[in-house]
């Protein structure tokens, strides 16, 4: 059985051990919230920096603030494109 397959039979077993302990009436989104305390993805903080969004935009402002510019959008589509083998948009053919 592939990881994904196996992620899904655990999820569906989580989710009757909810349901024999009583709790129907728990919204979906309830029982995904439940799920993901309960098995946190080992990526989770790779992907978040450890930062929350707020905190995240409040750095961006402080940093546009002290007068950084950030990354041109053309260079980071030219990037992007280079790195994912994509079209650039931006760039004329």
């Amino acid at each position: 059985m592939n990881t994904s397959a196996t992620e899904l039979t655990r999820f569906h077993d989580f989710v009757s051990t909810l349901l024999a302990q009583g709790r129907a009436g728990l919204l979906p989104e309830d029982v995904l919230d439940a799920w993901r305390e309960e098995h946190p993805r080992d990526d989770e903080h790779e992907l978040n920096d450890g930062l929350d969004d707020e905190q995240a935009v409040l750095e961006a402002i402080a940093e546009r603030d002290a007068g950084h510019r950030g990354t041109p959008v053309d260079e980071v589509m030219e990037r992007i494109s280079r790195e994912f083998g994509l079209h650039n948009p931006r760039k004329p053919s």
